[in-house]
């Protein structure tokens, strides 16, 4: 019996729920089931527009997959929809009785309202579960590094890519004190860049990352505990700190902070630069700190410009934290993203290459999503077709807009049209209330959320099927990426865009601009900064109190220190100052002073410590007008020009005058010291494609990500000195010894001694590869990955990290040394083959005319 079957007899049966008891493999027939078992235990919880949207997604759904006359019968009394709603929500009753209906979905749904919708349906791939990348070329299989496979006990086998196993790699070798922006598709394992370094460093070492809401922390440490159940040495009991933490929980990471025990923290810029940052310095100080990793990184750029500078401030601390760590054990920086723009990355840059910086791009388009939209002339114009849409959109369904006032509005619009398992999240949602709406959304008990642009980010719900905008985003970045937050399990999902331009477009234009402070405003508060500062001469450093009112103010304010550090933010990116970051105090109690005494003044230090900010001026003219006019407003003038393009961009979409993708494709080219790859072209289906007849391509690549030229590795001048060489190549012939078994181990034994001597890739035939000495090999490298190539798939083109490598070549009897091999561009490369290897130039046996050690006079000097 088949799902669609298990459902129709079960909904037969009712009011007995016997046959609902067991879920089901289809994921709209299991949350048909799961809302009409819980209707039975308790009414209130699944409302008539529920079950209504429900059933007619299962209808239309079978009927799509095969069966032409799938129906489905349904009590025909409340709580059940009356004749009425089943027509609004396009189920027709084929026939009914005095207690039930027999219901069937035969027509796909339209709107006379959106265009081309009679021609292209725009929810039958949807609900189709189209998978989009089925037919895409699809990366060559990249087996993963044994530390992954086997020293994390991953479950998968391979990389997922070129650019993800590349980051990878880059991860572990990076520079200390160095920076990699990685630059990757959602889906393609972003988090795995920054984890698997983490959780296969030493026990003691720190990993500290910030996500920009508390959801995403949340959802990061319980993939944490979910994907990685064989770390090496466990994981902490709680790893996100957050505002909704109990003052136990927040005790217990303090204590394992200080006690080095700790391993992942997961926070917020505003907790990283406030309340945890005196203990990281002790982290810093002792050489624990092992990796800083920004989540969603292009926001240092979006939010740090306005409302959470502090995204752009805590490049101070990480650049104090990164002086305080002893000589050649600074940590390393991870800044992660899909969806980076030019003036994000630029931004990136500008803040966090102090030290090496270097990046990772190998960012692809969105195959899933098809993109639709109908402007309305009035808000009620666009109130009834966001009515008519909820009662129709294949489920699960996101409903953004820009304000808080729009969410609760609709939130409660929703609710009254019987959708009662929905939820609603913005800025001013509790954490207790936001965690439950997260909590019931990733579990399914929930199929809608109305909510602002922060809902979804990074969140692992891969089953989205519909993103309706009832607004106009502020930028094409913005729409892009909550469009994203559908379709993530490959399958195809639908974009609805309803603007309303009367209403919408100078929201939207001035959210994207007016958080940039103006020249002249920014110059009196910066002038009225340093009057109330003082210079710390010692340190040589200035100390400005953020609280500081510019004369026209007459009162403090959140919203004055915001635009207090708004003009630090845009001078530290003019290069006029540096912002630097101070330990915060230590505040002991003094003799004879009671608890409550010791508390205000503590506090009081603490209040004033987070009210402070610390600074490099690096320009002498800091208060001339014409240093103000030559650089920092050209500063200004980029940031206001980026902000404008992306918006004009949103602009040129909602015209439907230029492709989706070709304006996807030019926001997310992002140029390089090294190039940097333009993501291929992808759209399947939006308002320019369709007028005209534009065939749509689901294509999808993996491009293959620039050299990555910022890593350590491993003492060429000691491997030149092993084999008493200058040269780049060193040869070892291998005797012919009269049993391969024996072969082997002595192989095997040379890779675990050159490993440990900072031998750091190795190429070795598969068979080798599965042998237990290879598979811990991991253990015997300084850095913990050791990188694995096989023999067959050396292709000297690719990107591969510049590292030394040892070349096994045992794949034939025979084996012939080709020049290319020879050559291949590495610090130190050297190859080991047979005593009868024969040269590909010359077919004469290579060892007779190559100067070279013999395997035993190898061993006895690693043994040495």
């Amino acid at each position: 019996m088949t799902d669609f079957q298990s459902i129709q007899t079960a909904l037969r049966e009712l009011p007995k729920t016997d046959r609902l008891q067991a879920a089901l493999a289809d994921r709209s027939c299991e949350q048909l089931r799961r809302a009409v078992l819980a209707l039975s235990t308790n009414k209130d919880s699944v409302g008539e527009g529920d079950l209504a949207g429900l059933v007619r997604q299962v209808l239309r759904r079978g009927t799509l997959l095969g069966d032409d006359e799938y129906l489905l019968t349904v009590p025909s009394s409340p709580p059940w929809p009356n004749e009425n709603l089943w027509r609004e929500s396009r189920v027709e009753v084929a026939a009914s009785d005095y207690q039930s209906f027999r219901l069937r979905a035969s027509k796909a749904w339209a709107a006379d309202w959106l265009a081309d919708s009679e021609s292209f349906s725009p929810f039958e791939a949807t609900l189709r579960e189209e998978y989009r990348r089925k037919g895409w070329p699809t990366s060559p299989h990249l087996p993963l590094d044994t530390a992954l496979e086997h020293g994390l006990g991953l479950p998968f086998k391979g990389y997922q890519g070129p650019g993800q196993r590349l980051a990878i790699r880059s991860a572990f070798f990076l520079k200390p004190g160095g920076t990699l922006v990685v630059n990757l598709p959602t889906g393609t394992g972003k988090s795995l860049v920054a984890w698997a370094p983490a959780l296969l460093s030493a026990p003691r070492e720190l990993t500290v990352m910030i996500t920009p809401t508390i959801a995403l922390a949340i959802d990061q440490e319980r993939q944490l505990r979910e994907n990685y159940p064989h770390v090496p040495g466990g994981l902490p009991d709680e790893m996100a700190w957050h505002s909704g933490l109990s003052d136990g929980a927040r005790k217990a990471i303090r204590q394992r902070l200080r006690d080095n025990t700790q391993r992942i923290l997961i926070t917020s810029p505003e907790s990283f630069v406030g309340s945890l940052s005196r203990v990281l310095y002790k982290t810093a100080e002792s050489g624990l700190l092992k990796y800083f990793v920004v989540d969603e990184a292009h926001l240092v750029a979006q939010w740090g410009n306005d409302f959470r500078p502090e995204f752009q401030a805590m490049s101070g601390l990480r650049r104090e934290l990164i002086k305080r760590c002893p000589s050649g054990r600074a940590f390393r920086t991870l800044l992660l993203s899909a969806t980076l723009t030019q003036e994000s990355f630029d931004v990136l840059e500008t803040l966090f290459s102090d030290g090496q910086f270097d990046s990772v791009n190998a960012v692809a388009l969105r195959p899933e999503p098809e993109y639709w939209q109908s402007a309305s002339a009035t808000k009620a114009e666009r109130d009834r077709k966001v009515t008519e849409l909820v009662r129709v959109a294949p489920r699960p369904f996101l409903l953004y807009v820009t304000t808080k006032r729009d969410a609760d509005s609709w939130h409660q619009k929703i609710r009254a049209l019987g959708i009662k398992r929905s939820g609603c999240v913005h800025g001013g949602t509790s954490n207790e209330e936001r965690e439950c709406v997260i909590d019931r959304w990733r579990a399914g008990d929930i199929d809608c959320v109305v909510a602002t642009s922060a809902f979804g980010l990074g969140m692992d719900k891969s089953d989205v099927r519909t993103v309706i905008h009832a607004c106009i985003p502020e930028s094409i970045d913005r729409y892009y990426q909550e469009v994203g937050r559908a379709g993530r399990d490959g399958c195809a999902s639908v974009s609805i865009l309803l603007p309303c331009e009367d209403a919408d477009k100078a929201t939207a234009k001035s959210i994207s601009q007016d958080r940039i402070i103006s020249l002249e405003k920014g110059r009196e508060r910066w002038d009225d900064l340093l009057k109330a500062g003082n210079f710390l001469t010692e340190k040589q450093i200035w100390r400005v109190n953020l609280n500081t009112r510019p004369t026209h103010i007459h009162q403090d304010s959140d919203a004055n220190v915001a635009w207090n550090l708004r003009t630090l933010v845009l001078l530290n990116r003019a290069g006029i100052i540096r912002l630097e970051s101070e330990e915060p105090p230590d505040t002991q109690r003094i003799d004879g002073e009671s608890d409550n005494e010791f508390e205000a003044r503590r506090q009081k230090a603490t209040d004033e410590y987070f009210a402070t900010a610390y600074l490099t001026i690096l320009n002498d003219g800091h208060l001339n007008e014409e240093v103000w006019e030559t650089i920092v407003q050209p500063e200004r003038s980029r940031m206001y020009a980026a902000s404008r393009e992306s918006f004009d961009r949103m602009n040129h979409l909602l015209e439907g005058n230029r492709e989706i993708g070709e304006l996807l494709r030019d926001t997310y080219t992002v140029r390089t010291a090294n190039g940097g790859p333009r993501p291929e072209h992808c759209c399947s289906g939006c308002p320019s494609c369709r007028a005209s007849g534009m065939e749509t391509s689901h294509r999808f690549s993996h491009p293959e990500p620039d050299l990555v030229e910022c890593i350590e590795h491993g003492d060429v001048a000691a491997l030149q000195s092993l084999f008493c060489i200058q040269a780049p190549v060193a040869f070892v012939s291998i005797t012919n010894y009269d049993s391969e078994r024996e072969r082997v181990k002595l192989c095997l034994g040379i890779i675990c001694q050159l490993v440990g001597r900072g031998v750091d890739e190795i190429a070795l035939p598969v068979a080798w590869q599965k042998k237990r000495e290879w598979k811990s090999i991991h253990d015997s490298s300084p850095r913990r990955l050791v990188v694995g190539s096989c023999l067959s798939s050396y292709d000297p083109r690719k990107n591969d990290l510049r590292l030394p490598r040892a070349t096994f070549l045992f794949d034939t009897p025979t084996p012939v040394i080709p020049r290319d091999l020879i050559n291949m561009e590495r610090p130190f490369h050297i190859i080991l083959a047979p005593e009868d290897a024969v040269d590909s130039a010359t077919g004469r046996k290579f060892f007779s005319t190559r100067p070279n050690i013999r395997d035993y006079e190898l061993v006895q000097r690693l043994g040495q």
